[in-house]
């Protein structure tokens, strides 16, 4: 089942509006969104025609009294989407194309410093903690007890990710990273709970929310590291993935011969 949806023009034009306006809501409306449970960003991609979480996808419709979501939803781009994805077959690692040269850039003064020096020294454990720390001071969040929300995970400035992204897989030679995880991910059809059976996340069907119960090592399985969050966080954050990587995703893989 597609995780992130979005609408028609022609739904949006048809149904959406003529039954926001009979709530004399605006179509960025603070009532919408808290109606929903959604962060106004969610409520403006809604109306941009960009994807978002199923679920909010769906609260959005509800909140104006359209039960049919599947009406609004343009399931053949979803469709399209999926079939591109399938398209990923199991070798992996072998497809991403590795980057040697790294800028790096930040939209968010993030001092990538640290971290380069921890990698380079297969520092991963340590790595990992920084990796969190970084992306949550992209996002404004600073101290110990710093955590993600929903609504955090969707604010993870791209270009910081991109780069943190691309030091994991420099570093660990193609064996870690958002990338890896995120094309994982689609070839378990998009569970959480399958992704993290098979890049050792998981054990005997329960989280290993203990970062001390990880393998830092390259004989890690594949996609182990970097981990930040667990169960349906951890789609939030593949999903931030997906939208701000889609096309820089697509030059790190290998044409397939």
């Amino acid at each position: 089942m597609a995780r992130s949806l979005k609408a028609t023009q022609s739904a949006l034009d048809d149904q959406i509006d003529p039954a926001r306006i009979r709530k004399r809501w605006k179509q960025h409306d603070e009532r919408w969104a808290e109606a929903a449970g959604i962060s106004l960003k969610t409520l403006q991609r809604f109306w941009d025609r960009e994807p978002i979480r199923r679920a909010n996808f769906i609260a959005i419709c509800q909140a104006i009294d359209i039960e049919d979501w599947k009406m609004i939803a343009d399931l053949s781009a979803r469709a399209s989407s999926d079939s591109s994805h399938q398209s990923l077959s199991l070798s992996i690692p072998e497809r991403l194309v590795v980057p040697q040269e790294i800028k790096l850039k930040t939209e968010k003064n993030i001092d990538f410093t640290n971290l380069v020096d921890l990698l380079a020294t297969n520092r991963w454990k340590i790595a990992n903690y920084e990796t969190k720390r970084l992306l949550l001071q992209t996002v404004g969040e600073v101290g110990e007890e710093a955590g993600f929300t929903y609504e955090l995970l969707e604010q993870i400035s791209c270009t910081d990710l991109s780069t943190v992204d691309q030091l994991w897989l420099k570093y660990s030679k193609g064996h870690f990273g958002f990338s890896i995880q995120k094309l994982l991910y689609d070839e378990v059809g998009q569970s959480c709970s399958r992704l993290g059976d098979q890049v050792g996340w998981r054990k005997n069907g329960e989280w290993l929310i203990c970062l001390d119960d990880l393998f830092y090592s390259l004989n890690a399985p594949t996609g182990h590291l970097p981990f930040l969050v667990w169960g349906s966080y951890l789609d939030a954050l593949l999903f931030r993935f997906e939208s701000c990587e889609p096309l820089l995703l697509a030059e790190r893989l290998q044409p397939e011969k």
